[in-house]
């Protein structure tokens, strides 16, 4: 399983740095950290591969979330647009 994390650390990183610091944390965890872009204010969108699972990609969220060097981490959902009714009584099917 993979997924996509949003993160930013408590030191600013370069997209230079953050692999580096993203080869780290891969070894630490053993997954498979891999920068996708960097957003606005130094934080990063990144993939994470060879998840055992959504149990395992909780404890993973939990266990980064707990970390010292990062400010937050979440899991990076796909905002999904709906289109309203003329009337604006709810989606149009």
């Amino acid at each position: 399983m993979s997924a996509q994390l949003i993160i930013k650390f408590t030191h600013a990183l370069t997209t230079d740095q953050a692999p580096k610091k993203l080869a780290q944390l891969s070894r630490q965890y053993m997954v498979n950290f891999q920068l996708v872009r960097e957003m606005v204010g130094n934080a990063f969108v990144i993939k994470v591969d060879n998840v055992a699972g959504e149990r395992h990609l909780s404890a993973l969220l939990e266990s980064l979330k707990q970390r010292g060097d990062v400010v937050f981490v979440e899991r990076d959902n796909m905002i999904q647009h709906h289109v309203m009714q003329p009337d604006g009584n709810g989606p149009a099917r």
